[in-house]
């Protein structure tokens, strides 16, 4: 019984913290992004679980001068469902300050 009650509290804790899943590195999620043709930078990233197995991203993508927008961020969403599995993804693009050419 105490290791189960110690195992409930534990993941209780993770979730009133919003912490990043344990079975999935914020890093690897920055740079499945970053893979994307198009993306110049990724800002702000957060990764948390509302409950245990229900992820919740949101994240600020910069896209190149050059780039489609509607066409970076469909592919990110694609990247973000091959990384992360399912989850409730909230990505802002952002036009890059930094000059492509």
């Amino acid at each position: 019984i105490l290791t189960g009650a110690i195992r409930l509290v534990s993941t209780t804790v993770r979730v009133l913290m919003q912490a990043a899943p344990v079975d999935l590195p914020v890093e690897e999620v920055e740079a499945a992004i970053h893979r994307v043709e198009g993306v110049t930078g990724v800002p702000e990233l957060r990764l948390w679980e509302i409950v245990p197995g229900e992820r919740v991203l949101t994240a600020h993508v910069e896209i190149g001068a050059r780039a489609d927008a509607l066409t970076v961020l469909e592919e990110v969403r694609v990247a973000l469902a091959a990384t992360c599995g399912d989850l409730h993804a909230t990505v802002e693009p952002e036009r890059s300050p930094v000059d492509e050419g």
